[in-house]
């Protein structure tokens, strides 16, 4: 696909939009190239309960549309895999109603089939793994917490692991990691309205060493705050 094609494929997809775009992720699946769109508000309807698109890229025409999702006030997505091949959606909703959801798709069909829901609005929503454990984390801006879900192999879908809370509303969640991904530390960062972050580890059963220096001991695997800067200007390394 040369270039003159991706910008008369970004043209005609985003021309038949009818409302507010919030977010946008790309993915690959068996050679195929997908668009998921976050569309937060219709316009013409004056609503947030309106579809976000899933757009299938060819690699000589143009996108084509492949399914409309439910969704009301989609603010953020976060697409991720399992086992190199299972793909997820997770949406962020931040409208009407207290409900985000999470996807996974469907080969046979080229459609996401929604797995489960998550009993409140969210504006922040990460995943992240280390080794076997997968998980996805939402903030709740009504409760100022962030919600975190471990995949369970055995049921292939995620339930209620950990809540974090905060005094202040939460303005964002990111992950990152010391090396590969998947196979090395990892830390989430949340930040909040009274200008603090928060900075944790996951941290696996046995001895570890926080960055206080204490040897602890944990019974079962869970995130925990290693350290807490009280200005995002002082910010020093961990």
């Amino acid at each position: 696909m040369t270039s003159s094609d991706l910008e008369k494929n970004h043209e005609d997809v985003f021309h038949r939009i009818e409302g507010y775009l919030k977010d946008a992720k790309i993915f690959k699946h068996d050679g195929d190239v997908y668009i998921v769109l976050a569309i937060y508000y219709d316009k013409t309807r004056a609503t947030h309960r309106v579809n976000s698109l899933l757009y299938r890229v060819h690699n000589t025409t143009n996108a084509t549309l492949i399914q409309e999702i439910p969704t009301d006030g989609a603010w953020s997505i976060q697409i991720f895999k399992i086992d190199h091949h299972e793909v997820f959606l997770l949406i962020g909703c931040f409208g009407e109603s207290s409900e985000s959801s999470l996807y996974r798709f469907d080969p046979a069909t080229r459609k996401f089939e929604q797995l489960r829901t998550f009993a409140s609005r969210s504006r922040y929503v990460k995943s992240l793994s280390q080794g076997k454990d997968h998980f996805v984390l939402l903030d709740n801006p009504d409760t100022n917490a962030v919600n975190i879900y471990k995949y369970d192999p055995e049921s292939r879908n995620f339930h209620s692991y950990q809540s974090i809370f905060y005094i202040h509303q939460i303005n964002g969640i990111e992950c990152f990691y010391t090396d590969d991904f998947g196979n090395s530390d990892v830390f989430v960062i949340v930040t909040t309205e009274s200008g603090r972050f928060y900075i944790y580890e996951y941290m696996f059963a046995g001895v570890n060493l926080l960055s206080l220096r204490f040897f602890l001991y944990y019974l079962s695997p869970r995130f925990l705050l290693i350290k807490r800067i009280n200005s995002l200007s002082r910010i020093s390394p961990l």
